[in-house]
């Protein structure tokens, strides 16, 4: 069952917002323009995916790209006749596809989508730790390096000893 909040961007001539909304998905529809998709963001829902379909016409760039700053999946409602570029879509859904079948395939790149979003979190995570363990370690060379070593200190060889004046023991205070 796709409960998933959905962003059905366009005019919906195929009848789908029904479709979803038997299914119990909450559809929220916006005219296709990058404004109204840029606002439907702005309001704080997060949406599960975003609908987009070529049923008449090109998708505007603008349009794309607005949708495409979101982190939901972009799902493409195909008309053959229409070019497109099929790497800017998570899903494209080809024309006469049954609705049972699209719902499931929609449902599956939702559930994927949150299992990449759980892993990029994880790994963003990871790498603020790891960042930290940088600074804190970058923080003790410095620490190090703030006593200069005599590089002419080893060469130099205590003549009793002949040891390095460096590495000679040291003598206690009397």
């Amino acid at each position: 069952m796709l409960t998933a909040p959905i962003l059905y961007v366009g005019d919906d001539i195929c009848h789908r917002i029904p479709v979803f909304q038997r299914l119990g998905a909450r559809v929220r529809r916006v005219r296709c323009s990058a404004g109204e998709v840029r606002e439907a963001f702005s309001d704080q829902t997060s949406y599960s995916a975003v609908s987009l379909h070529q049923d008449v016409e090109l998708l505007p760039p603008d349009v794309l790209a607005a949708a495409a700053s979101s982190s939901s999946p972009l799902v493409l409602f195909e008309n053959p006749a229409i070019p497109y570029d099929p790497a800017r879509f998570d899903l494209i859904i080809e024309p006469f596809t049954p609705p049972v079948l699209w719902l499931q395939c929609i449902q599956d790149t939702i559930e994927e989508s949150r299992k990449l979003r759980a892993q990029c979190e994880a790994l963003r995570e990871d790498s603020a730790a790891l960042r930290t363990k940088v600074i804190q370690q970058r923080v003790r060379m410095h620490q190090l390096l703030a006593t200069p070593i005599d590089l002419d200190d080893l060469w130099r060889l205590d003549w009793n000893t002949l040891h390095p004046v460096a590495f000679a023991p040291k003598k206690d205070a009397e």
